[in-house]
């Protein structure tokens, strides 16, 4: 069993919160391992959640931090949502074949 009180741990209850569809649980635990350790995957997760919750600024800031550690479809491509959502339709197109670009 993994040990909650750790990045890993944090990220995983974000991952199950995620799932669930409860997006304000997923950001807290989200937080809470970015407050432990910077991880793309954490950051990622994050954009994921403030994007279900039309956040879309934050979701934008959160996806270019993920994506500032490491390259990522699914960051590239919640970042053209999060984009197309703020109407900055070429950024988000741009956003978009990179996903598909690394997919």
């Amino acid at each position: 069993m993994q040990e909650i009180n750790t990045p890993e741990g944090f990220y995983a209850l974000g991952i199950e919160n995620y799932k669930r569809g409860d997006f304000q649980a997923a950001k807290e635990a989200f937080n809470a391992s970015l407050e432990l350790k910077e991880d793309w995957r954490s950051f990622k997760g994050l954009g994921w959640a403030l994007f279900n919750s039309q956040q879309y600024q934050p979701a934008i800031k959160e996806f270019n931090k993920s994506l500032a550690l490491q390259k990522d479809w699914q960051s590239h491509q919640g970042l053209g949502w999060a984009l197309f959502n703020t109407q900055q339709d070429q950024p988000a197109i741009d956003a978009f074949n990179k996903s598909l670009a690394l997919k």
